[in-house]
This record gives C-alpha cells, sequence and structure tokens, in this order.
C-alpha cells in the first residue's frame, strides 16, 4: 500500500491530511460542480483528515517546528515535533497497526530543543537509518538517529567543529542515496552556509558553502539530492529577495534562479524543493511579494506539446534558454 500525507499544527493539535492509494485504483473526485466527496475508507483514492494528536494520547505541539519523512524500506511513515509543557522532541510514527507515539527526548537522553527549535528529518534507506536534527537548546546542532538497535544521540557542532546554528537558523536535511552520504545544510550564526556532511566510513564533516561560494546570506531554505543526476541541491531566499541554489556536482556552484527565470520576487523566507525522480525534474515552489500566490520553478526537458495540468511551456529564446534549444536546462546553473 503506497500512502502519503500532510501533517499540520492546529491550536498544539497534530492534525493529518491524508491520501491513501492501493495499487490498481484511481483516484476519485467530486462531481462536478459540487463540494460532495465519499469520504469513505483510505482505499477510495481520496484526501481525508485525521487527528494524530486525539489518536495516540501524544503531548500537545510546542511551536509550529514540524518535521516529516516516510521510511520505505521499513512501510513507516514519521513525524516529529517538539510538544508542551515539557520541551520534549516527540515522534508519532505509522504502520500497519495505525499511529503510535515515542519520546525520543526520554528514549536516548539527547539535549532539549531550543525554545523556537529548527527541526528536520528524513530516512536513509540504503543504510537503513532514521535521522532528526534539530537545534538545542545549548545552541547546538544535534542528531537523533534510528537504527536496528533503536535511538541514539548524538552532539554535531561537538563532533565537527562547525560554528554554531544562528538562533532560530533555517535547517534542511536529506540523503543522498546514490553516493551513500547524508547532508546538512544550515545557516550559521556567522551569517554563512554551512554544511554537515557524512558517510558511514569516515564520519562528519563540516564545509563553508558561503566561503566556497561566494553565495549570499542566506534566510529560508530548503535542500534535497537529485539521485538520477547524481547532484544536490539548495534553493534559498537571501536579503537581494532573490532565490538562490547552490548545487553540487564535483564541487559546490551558485545559481540566481530569480535572474534566470525571470520569476516573481519572494515575498517570504518560506519555500519547499524537491526532486521528482521518476519525471527526472527538479522543483522549487514559495510565496510571491505583492500577491502572494504560490510561484514554482522547476527544471527539466523543455515542453513543446500543449501544457500539462495548466502550466505553459517556457518560451524559446529566454534568458533561461537564449539558444531556443530543446535541450534540458539546469536554471542558474554552470555547467559541473
Amino acid at each position: 500500500m503506497l500512502r502519503t500525507a500532510v501533517v499540520t499544527v492546529v491550536a498544539g493539535t497534530l492534525i493529518m491530511i491524508g491520501a491513501g492509494a492501493v495499487a490498481g485504483c484511481s483516484t476519485h473526485a467530486s462531481p462536478a460542480g459540487t463540494d460532495a466527496m465519499p469520504w469513505g475508507n483510505w482505499t477510495d483514492n481520496i484526501w481525508q483528515t485525521g487527528d494524530i494528536t486525539a489518536a495516540t494520547g501524544a503531548p500537545p505541539a510546542a511551536n509550529g517546528a514540524l518535521a516529516g519523512y516516510v521510511f520505505e524500506a521499513q512501510g513507516t511513515q514519521h513525524v516529529i515535533y517538539s510538544s508542551a509543557p515539557d520541551n520534549r522532541l516527540r515522534e508519532l510514527w505509522w504502520n500497519i497497526n495505525g499511529w503510535h507515539t515515542a519520546d525520543l527526548t526520554a528514549a536516548t537522553g539527547a539535549s532539549p530543543p531550543a525554545a523556537q527549535a529548527s527541526l528536520t528529518g528524513y530516512a536513509f534507506e540504503t543504510q537503513g537509518t532514521e535521522h532528526v536534527i534539530y537545534t538545542g537548546a545549548d545552541a547546538h546542532l544535534h542528531e537523533l538517529w534510528s537504527d536496528r538497535t533503536g535511538w541514539h544521540a548524538g552532539d554535531l557542532t561537538a563532533a565537527t567543529g562547525a560554528p554554531p546554528p544562528a538562533a532560530q537558523a533555517s535547517l534542511t536535511g536529506y540523503a543522498f542515496e546514490t553516493q551513500r552520504t547524508q547532508h546538512i545544510v544550515y545557516t550559521g550564526a556567522d551569517t554563512h552556509l554551512h554544511e554537515l556532511w557524512s558517510d558511514r566510513s569516515i564520519g562528519w564533516h563540516s564545509a563553508d558553502l558561503t566561503a566556497a561560494t561566494g553565495a549570499p546570506p542566506a534566510r529560508g531554505l530548503a535542500g534535497y539530492a537529485f539521485d538520477q543526476q547524481g547532484t544536490e541541491h539548495v534553493v534559498y531566499t537571501a536579503a537581494d529577495h532573490h532565490l538562490h541554489e547552490l548545487w553540487w556536482s564535483n564541487g559546490w556552484h551558485l545559481g540566481d534562479l530569480t535572474a534566470a527565470t525571470g520569476a516573481a520576487i519572494p515575498g517570504s523566507d518560506v519555500l519547499v524543493a524537491y526532486a521528482f525522480e521518476v519525471q527526472g525534474t527538479q522543483h522549487a515552489a514559495y510565496i510571491s511579494a505583492g500577491d502572494a500566490h504560490i510561484h514554482e520553478l522547476w527544471w527539466g526537458p523543455r515542453v513543446n506539446p500543449a501544457p500539462q495540468s495548466g502550466r505553459s511551456p517556457p518560451p524559446t529564446g529566454t534568458a533561461a534558454n537564449p539558444s531556443g534549444t530543446n535541450a534540458p536546462q539546469n536554471l542558474g546553473q554552470a555547467p559541473g
């Protein structure tokens, strides 16, 4: 069974809006011109809602910091949050038996999260592990990680000697499955973008991405690995109100996506970015200034036929592709 979910915090309660799917079933929508939805079982392929806090008896959430990921190899879903009023990191996890809850701070003896903690999490499928990264009350970056023996804790700032994160730092983390490495990118107290990266044989290392690329200081950021292409990408907002990209291919490079595409400037530091591996595309979505619209930047082969899902194909002869050819273009990226 394939399950996807969106989780949000409403008045301290974790609410899940989920879409369930079973192989061979098709998605169902309400009849045209109506608001009626067949709120049936999960196999109807429709969006539904559930109260995970009520279902598990977990404590309420302390603030809006949430992380979530799917562990495909294990067939589970995971939501991580800090709880109130005890300021602990909690896990809500789902398997075929339903939702469960766990106190990760108690299980590991880890440093408590900061009052306004930054938080990210991911599964490392090829290694068979889960990872939760957060800013601690001691102003260090901490890692909780799980393997077959249970949850463990580590102080990444102490382990690497990296600069501490900024207060309410922007933070992202991801596994680079094809390279068998994991990566954490954050804004430091020195206003630089820093990367912590690890593989199983060498351990954790740190790098100053701002110094390496000359990138402008970051505010909000999102990161991902593009396994099909063998690259990493960090998309972020900067003080110049542009979206910038740091991308890795045998070294880190810098691109200005706003300048390359002529897209609307961002109006906030909230954004998401990800690779669509099966389709071979990359996507970044953000809120624009002025009209508060959601805008998308996307990378992939040029689309000349009729647009899909209301999306217009890029015109030929643009700044992103001055030659007007149909070859795939890397928006804002120099050749690797």
